[in-house]
């Protein structure tokens, strides 16, 4: 049983395996509420051990920290092993620190892996040697956990592998977005364009937003990368906690060996470099005051890196000749010979990783993918020769620029499983004809579509939502466009240039039109809306140059053809109070059954005026009835209030 002083400040005690402070006291025994590890309080509040536990629980604190800091937590834990050689607490601690393990809840996460056998670490035999039994089977049902974690980061070493990792100050105090964002996106995106495979947060972390081993997959993918670009247009983004973590741990890996140098690339804006923090006044930087120089800077990482591989070797033989990419053991894609006909993928991890296709050098007539693709990340197929492609009900999302300039691309089937499709996934896409927008895509992003220069056909399905801007932009082919009930946002510019629409329709469940939707659609001669949004959509043509000749229909709704019986029904309710009068005082003596007639033909007609308002604010689509059917309901409840009223005058007249 591991022994702690009794007494001591309890905040500064630590847990001897993962480091938690966060333990409960029972009797004579702290047990552990992350790792369920026990201590036993002894009657120690010597000196000696209070310096001990207060040194650990330094060391512990800079591996808690968002991002850890495993180099400050090393220093200390050496402090401590050589002040206290026979500790076997802070030799285990060491281990950890050494060896980029952090506990997060009560599971070791491994932040950077490498090869070395831990079980010959000398820290990891230090600890055992000085450990009592119970902390010594700890230590070593821990290592064997360590290790299957670290066997999992190996298993997806081909997803870490990226040729570069861009580092740079996401956000502010504020969390919004600092313009350094918007300045390195643009060379993230100039350079994927060259074949690169980039780490770039804000796009390569969504998927991993949440998970345990968020902080864990940007270290490991920090340490298999083969270039560092760090920038920053202030002194204080390069000392911000994220960006420091990222090139101190860099240039520890230069220090040790494993990295070059000349693969850190630093770029300031807007200060001196004397402003650079001091370990980074010695590196070659580059002054981006006149705009980041994305083709020297490309060209650098070019020379460290060589050029990207064209062709994969084939890795199997008796494959039928027709199929020109299959599945290995390691699921790489197999590239047969270079006049490829047909291509079948399968995903590792059901997630086609960005660029995955973009950067081989062959012409694919089709693509199928496999049922067991769940994501296609961004630019994957971009700029691909590509006729036909098949999406499977499996994928749930295509990433940004997916299938981006595919010049050649004539078909895609859609499956019914998507929830998502990206920015421009299918933009330029010249030879596209026809899309079908399943159900389950709530919008259609920012110029999904746009400079589709063929299409003809475009079905929205009703769960669309919104239409953003530029989605349909540049669609010179076509004609006409049906924007269903259930669409609530038309954006920017989200038609122009469709030079040969002449007819839309708008749902009326929309209730915001950003300007020039139609800017440019000079063929543009009918639009049909529903009168309930007549004025925004005026509102939204009225500076196009072609809106005087520009005919808008307004349909008339099914709640405007079944007045007819909702003002018979007002008319039977206004007549009723004077039939009742004149029962009155002719001293009829059917009043009470008259009275309770009357009461019904009011309860009846004021039902229908409460469900006309609800089918007329809350009615979306034909969920559960079609409009007409549901208006019915409505003239059945006004015919209601008629009979209801008639009734009640003949009980009280006669």
């Amino acid at each position: 049983m591991v022994k702690v002083g009794d007494g001591m400040e309890l905040k500064k005690i630590i847990c001897p395996i993962c480091g938690s402070n966060n333990f409960i006291e029972i009797k004579d025994i702290y047990k552990c509420k992350a790792c369920d590890t026990q201590f036993e309080k002894i009657q120690d509040n010597s000196k000696e051990k209070i310096e001990l536990y207060s040194s650990l629980y330094i060391a512990e604190s800079f591996i808690r920290m968002t991002p850890p800091r495993f180099d400050l937590a090393e220093e200390q834990y050496k402090i401590a092993t050589n002040d206290f050689p026979q500790e076997a607490v802070a030799w285990w601690g060491l281990f950890r620190a050494k060896n980029n393990i952090k506990y997060i809840n009560g599971i070791p996460i491994c932040y950077e892996y490498n090869d070395m056998n831990l079980k010959e670490d000398n820290s990891y035999l230090n600890a055992l040697r000085y450990a009592d039994e119970y902390l010594s089977n700890r230590i070593k049902n821990e290592i064997e956990r360590i290790i299957v974690n670290i066997q999992g980061w190996k298993n997806r070493a081909k997803e870490l592998d990226y040729d570069v990792f861009l580092s740079f100050k996401h956000k502010d105090e504020f969390g919004n977005e600092t313009e350094d964002t918007s300045i390195v996106k643009d060379l993230y995106i100039f350079l994927i364009s060259k074949g690169l495979k980039v780490f770039f947060s804000p796009e390569t972390m969504k998927e991993h937003i949440g998970e345990p081993v968020f902080d864990a997959y940007i270290y490991n993918a920090l340490a298999k990368s083969k270039v560092l670009f760090v920038y920053g247009s202030k002194p204080e983004y390069f000392e911000s906690d994220w960006v420091m973590s990222e090139w101190t741990r860099y240039l520890n890996m230069i220090s040790l060996g494993k990295k070059n140098l000349n693969s850190l690339l630093i770029s300031y804006k807007n200060f001196n470099a004397y402003d650079l923090p001091r370990d980074l006044k010695n590196i070659q930087a580059y002054d981006s005051s006149n705009g980041l120089m994305n083709d020297i800077i490309y060209s650098k990482i070019h020379e460290l890196i060589g050029n990207k591989v064209k062709k994969l070797e084939l890795k199997e033989k008796n494959i039928d000749s027709n199929i020109v990419a299959t599945k290995n053991k390691e699921n790489d894609v197999i590239i047969i010979n270079e006049e490829i006909v047909k291509a079948e993928i399968y995903a590792h991890n059901r997630y086609i990783n960005g660029y995955e296709f973009s950067q081989y050098d062959f012409d694919c007539k089709e693509i199928v993918l496999g049922n067991n693709v769940k994501i296609i990340g961004d630019f994957t197929f971009n700029k691909l020769n590509i006729e036909k492609i098949v999406i499977p009900d499996s994928v749930e999302e295509i990433g940004d620029y997916a299938f981006s300039s595919c010049s050649h691309l004539k078909e895609v089937v859609l499956g019914r499983g998507l929830k998502k499709i990206g920015i421009h996934a299918f933009a330029g896409c010249g030879l596209l004809k026809k899309i079908e927008i399943p159900d389950g895509i709530t919008k259609i992003e920012s110029g999904t579509f746009q400079k589709c220069t063929s299409l003809k056909s475009i079905t929205i399905s009703n769960s669309v939502i919104e239409i953003c801007d530029f989605a349909f932009a540049e669609c010179s082919s076509l004609q006409s466009i049906i924007i269903p009930d259930g669409v609530r946002k038309i954006g920017y510019k989200a038609f122009e240039f469709c030079s040969k629409l002449e007819e839309v329709y708008i749902g009326d469940d929309v209730f915001e039109i950003d300007s020039k939707p139609f800017f440019c659609c000079e063929a543009l001669k009918k639009i049909s809306a529903r009168k309930t949004i007549e004025n925004l959509v005026r509102n939204s043509i009225k500076y196009e140059k072609h809106h005087i000749n520009l005919e808008l229909r307004i349909l008339q709704s099914e709640i405007d053809k079944n007045d007819f019986y909702k003002k018979m029904a007002l008319f039977f309710m206004v007549i009723s109070p004077f039939i009742s009068l004149i029962a009155f005082f002719s001293g009829i003596n059917n009043w009470i059954a008259g009275y309770i007639m009357l009461f019904l033909a009011f309860v009846s007609y004021f039902t229908s005026i409460i469900f006309r308002a609800f089918i007329k604010c809350y009615y979306k689509g034909d969920e559960f009835y079609t409009e007409y059917k549901m208006f019915l309901i409505a003239v059945a409840l006004d015919i209601g209030a008629i009979l209801a009223a008639v009734f009640g005058w003949i009980a009280l007249l006669y």
